[in-house]
């Protein structure tokens, strides 16, 4: 049985002993020796460069008169569910035949105990990987494809450092019963100090890695911030390139929030049509990009949200026949979808300060074309409210033109505000109005509600 490969013999098949790629012992040692189970096995596919490949084909062809059976260039690329990390040949100058940076595909799986197929040193950085993360019950494999045929990189060893966001994230994505997505690639490293938090650090060999990335077919390579300068010199260099490259932050955090864009690049967004669970798309949610959320939202969990509230709705009498809401705007629009869909009111108040933006209107547009049942138009309408001595006062004329005459039907409700808003509401509240809020729990780890958690809760004012 052929023993694995170990850096003396890496050197001797790839390195000085074979510097003319155009000579039969090239073919020779990379049909019999790297492509054999036992060495690189089909990972040889991905580490050596293409014009080695393509030469060795050609003598195999000339001289055996038949196809070599050697797959060449990345033979085993990034699957759904896995995860490719960016490596660089250490001393590549020694090893002229192999590509100066690869992909090497990995897998998280649950239970067990990582892989002894792994690089050196590979398995022990994974555990410490798992305890920044803070995550449990995971170990760490080469791809399938590669395990099944035999590869073994246990005498290989590398720095690997710069895997820590691709490991970290991929980790998250699994344990939060995530899919990864195979054409996003991460190199980022991440530096520890005890009893404070960390932040994302450079790498290095930038240049050598985009080339991989951009030959390997990803769209999105997320690289640390300190690697800014590289990535535009290889962008001055690849401008027709179609790989997008964004930005690490560097600023010190827990490493879930640091991590925060690696998960929205790396993680497939599961849809309600396929065989995602509601809790796992609820999970999804806390962790998504925040210029998708309120659609997501809507669309991916509102309907199974509205369907574990509307028993309370229709226990309590005092929210029947609602036909006139009122919210308080704040940047996240899920409320307003989501008291829209319970509701399903002719009008919609939406009172602000004037300190959002475009928020207040972008919220009407969509509120007035959303879930339309008991009106061909619902009518929203957005009332601002300046801040100041004139607050108070811009509340009461916003409610009082907006409620009917007595309030009845009318529902008011304090989730999304500010307490001053509370204040000067409850002081202007039309006769009869009923005011609510929704209680829901929040994620302490990504600042976000946990959907699925919702509540509906009446508020009893005395005197009323």
């Amino acid at each position: 049985m052929t023993s694995q490969l170990d850096l003396v013999q890496l050197q001797k098949l790839c390195g000085s002993l074979l510097p003319d790629v155009g000579g039969g012992a090239v073919a020779w040692h990379v049909e019999t020796a790297l492509g054999q189970p036992g060495m690189l096995g089909l990972f040889a596919g991905n580490w050596l460069r293409d014009d080695v490949v393509d030469r060795a084909r050609e003598w195999h062809g000339d001289m055996v008169g038949e196809p070599t059976g050697f797959r060449g260039s990345h033979a085993v690329r990034v699957e759904q569910g896995q995860v490719g990390i960016l490596l660089a040949t250490e001393n590549a100058a020694h090893y002229p035949l192999l590509r100066p940076a690869f992909v090497l595909p990995l897998e998280w799986r649950r239970g067990g105990r990582s892989s002894v197929l792994l690089p050196a040193g590979m398995a022990d950085f994974a555990d410490g990987v798992l305890r920044d993360v803070r995550v449990t019950n995971l170990s760490l494999h080469l791809a399938a494809r590669l395990e099944e045929s035999g590869t073994d990189l246990s005498g290989l060893r590398f720095s690997y450092e710069s895997a820590w966001a691709a490991l970290a994230g991929g980790a998250i994505v699994v344990d939060q019963n995530g899919l990864t997505v195979p054409d996003v690639l991460v190199t980022a490293a991440w530096a520890r100090t005890e009893g404070l938090p960390g932040w994302i650090t450079g790498v290095g060999q930038v240049g050598e890695k985009l080339d991989e990335a951009a030959v390997h077919g990803a769209s999105i390579v997320l690289l640390p911030q300190e690697n800014a300068i590289e990535a535009g010199q290889w962008r001055e260099r690849n401008p027709d390139s179609p790989l997008k490259i964004r930005h690490l932050s560097n600023v010190p955090n827990d490493p879930e929030r640091v991590l925060a864009a690696v998960l929205q690049a790396l993680e497939k967004e599961p849809k309600r049509t396929g065989n995602t669970l509601f809790t796992d798309r609820c999970s999804y949610y806390v962790r998504m990009a925040e210029e998708k959320l309120n659609e997501y939202y809507r669309d991916q969990l509102l309907q199974e949200i509205v369907e574990q509230l509307e028993p309370q709705i229709k226990a309590e009498p005092r929210l029947h026949n609602a036909e006139r809401l009122v919210i308080i705007a704040s940047k996240s629009w899920s409320l307003g979808f989501l008291l829209t869909a319970l509701f399903d009111p002719e009008h919609v108040l939406i009172l602000h300060d004037g300190r959002l933006g475009d928020v207040p209107r972008i919220l009407t547009d969509k509120l007035e074309t959303f879930a339309r049942k008991k009106s061909p138009r619902r009518i929203a309408t957005a009332a601002e409210c300046r801040p100041g001595d004139a607050f108070d006062k811009d509340v009461a004329d916003a409610l009082t033109a907006f409620s009917s005459a007595d309030g009845v039907g009318t529902v008011v409700d304090l989730t999304a505000g500010y307490r001053e808003f509370h204040f000067a509401v409850l002081a202007a509240l039309p006769a009869n109005a009923q005011v609510m809020f929704v209680h829901a729990q929040q994620d302490p780890r990504y600042a976000r509600i946990r959907p699925s958690t919702e509540r509906v809760k009446v508020v009893s004012i005395a005197g009323r």
